[in-house]
């Protein structure tokens, strides 16, 4: 692969990220309006709807931190390309990368398949789910 294949690799891979990023806020700021909404209920005296909210919450939730882990999964292919491209660039110099902006703790670069296979369907749930709305 040659230095503009890289290029043009490491820019899919640095949107596929962004992309991710926003899924994650976007998630983020829908959890928060769950809650709200959630002690509006209870405080209504609606405690079934109330239940059910918080199960709502719980899906979503889950899966901001399917689309976590696979923004964390892309950081990590973004950093290992750009290690390749900047060895060919210059050589002598070693690569000084950034850590990811949104760290986590709790990552392991060994994602087992199963779980890869159970985000990806999880994903496609979620697109078929938001396409209803």
């Amino acid at each position: 692969m040659d230095l503009i294949e890289m290029a043009k690799e490491l820019q899919h891979l640095l949107m596929i990220h962004d992309k991710a990023v926003k899924h994650i806020l976007d998630l983020d700021s829908k959890v928060c309006d769950m809650n709200q909404r959630t002690i509006t209920l209870v405080d209504n005296e609606k405690t079934g709807q109330a239940l059910q909210m918080m199960f709502r919450k719980t899906s979503v939730e889950g899966l901001r931190e399917m689309y976590k882990q696979y923004r964390l999964k892309k950081w990590d292919e973004i950093q290992k390309l750009a290690k390749v491209i900047m060895s060919q660039l210059s050589p002598d110099s070693p690569p000084i990368l950034p850590e990811s902006p949104f760290s986590d703790e709790n990552f392991s670069a060994d994602i087992d398949e199963r779980v890869e296979h159970v985000m990806k369907v999880a994903m496609v749930q979620h697109c078929e789910f938001s396409r209803n709305f």
